[in-house]
């Protein structure tokens, strides 16, 4: 890479072209130290890319602390606050650059003669003596905030991660000056989706049990794992960031095995908000039969993911009651606030597309204990594949192993 200087005259070039004629204040402007940005478009919820960017970003950490650089990130950036916790982590001095209308602590910038708003994306672009776009979208403000900087010069000091992804912007900023940083090597949503959807198991039936309860409609309630988009239920955004940026490679797993794995390290079926009202955090059950359920599941393109996956616990429907656990109320959405306080974490919509009632879902307010119930009320279930074999030795309830069959398999 070559040298980075810092250049008063250029930063003031760059923020008229980026954000228009200005009357320049702030410290930003005339700091005699280079200012480092980090930049980037907002992650999604692709744990595997979250785990990437964050590895590449300690790297970023690491070389603006041995250069004595002045980190810079843009008021109300998407990756803005992982930088800073980065930036705190390691040590590294970090401001945030914004428009002078604002008085939150920021590096005031500029006043647009025009009285106009400043971006703080633009203005942080602008300014930077270097940048690294830890990961830019196609068609977005960072984008077009790249390619006018780099229409101003050419240089190594825009580097830019690179994805097969086919709506990473990086090519295209490539081929007008910027400098290829890293290979994420990450699918995007779109390539997992029909990654996945071409393995799906269209028939489930029992492998090595001695026992037809997955066929049992009523009598068990069944709760299937999925890897969560994120953080655990029990974690911080802060907790899942620094796991991210700190962590060995494997805090990237987070697949529905990994989250059975989880459920029975702790005990415990945690609860969550994700499918309910964010006031009553709960676990989801079903009663339908296992085989029933995991031969109903479809694949949500809107949500990435399927509703339902060949791994989990069940709990004797009796034992279940006991503890509380009781069937969901479906109705309308107006009709949550006419039930009483105690049955409201049982309301689910009815639906209008999709007819929810189908499920027959069953509600445990707050998190389920395990080991509260009888060994013999409890059943694990996963897809049998030998790894898996392996990861759920130990376990200390029965585990029932589920096979995936072809529709045109003839022992079907």
């Amino acid at each position: 890479m070559s040298s980075v200087h810092t250049d008063w005259s250029l930063r003031r070039l760059r923020l008229d072209v980026l954000c228009g004629p200005s009357s320049l204040s702030g410290p930003a402007l005339n700091s005699d130290r280079q200012l480092w940005l980090i930049t980037g478009s907002r992650l999604g919820k692709n744990v595997r890319l979250h785990r990437c960017i964050s590895q590449y970003l300690v790297r970023s950490m690491l070389e603006c602390q041995r250069a004595g650089a002045q980190l810079v990130v843009a008021a109300g950036s998407a990756i803005g606050p992982l930088a800073q916790q980065a930036a705190e982590l390691y040590g590294v001095v970090c401001a945030r650059i914004g428009d002078s209308n604002r008085d939150d602590g920021l590096w005031l910038v500029a006043d647009p003669l025009d009285g106009s708003s400043i971006r703080s994306d633009a203005a942080a672009i602008a300014l930077a003596d270097r940048i690294d776009a830890l990961w830019v979208r196609r068609g977005g403000l960072i984008e077009e905030c790249l390619r006018r900087r780099l229409e101003i010069e050419r240089g190594a000091n825009v580097r830019v991660a690179i994805s097969h992804s086919i709506g990473c912007a990086a090519k295209a900023l490539i081929e007008r000056g910027a400098i290829g940083w890293i290979d994420l090597d990450i699918p995007s949503l779109d390539e997992t989706d029909i990654r996945l959807k071409g393995s799906v198991p269209s028939e489930l039936r029992q492998h090595q049990t001695s026992t037809d309860w997955t066929q049992a409609n009523g009598q068990w309630l069944i709760h299937c794992t999925r890897g969560p988009a994120g953080r655990w239920p029990d974690e911080t955004d802060r907790q899942y960031w620094e796991a991210m940026l700190l962590g060995p490679d494997s805090v990237s797993r987070r697949g529905a095995l990994d989250s059975l794995r989880r459920i029975l390290r702790l005990g415990r079926i945690l609860a969550s908000a994700k499918a309910s009202h964010h006031a009553y955090p709960v676990v989801c059950f079903s009663s339908l039969s296992l085989i029933d359920l995991i031969r109903k599941r479809c694949f949500r393109s809107h949500l990435g993911r399927w509703d339902f996956e060949p791994y989990g616990v069940a709990i004797r429907l009796s034992a279940a009651q006991s503890q509380g656990v009781q069937p969901v109320i479906y109705g309308d959405n107006d009709q949550r606030d006419e039930l009483p306080e105690q049955d409201r974490f049982r309301f689910h919509p009815r639906g209008r597309t999709t007819d929810w009632t189908k499920e027959k879902e069953w509600r445990c307010l707050g998190s389920v204990d395990l080991f509260s119930f009888d060994r013999n009320d409890v059943r694990v279930f996963a897809l049998a594949c030998g790894e898996y074999t392996n990861v759920l030795r130990g376990c200390p309830w029965e585990v029932t192993w589920l096979q995936a069959v072809s529709p045109r398999d003839p022992t079907v």
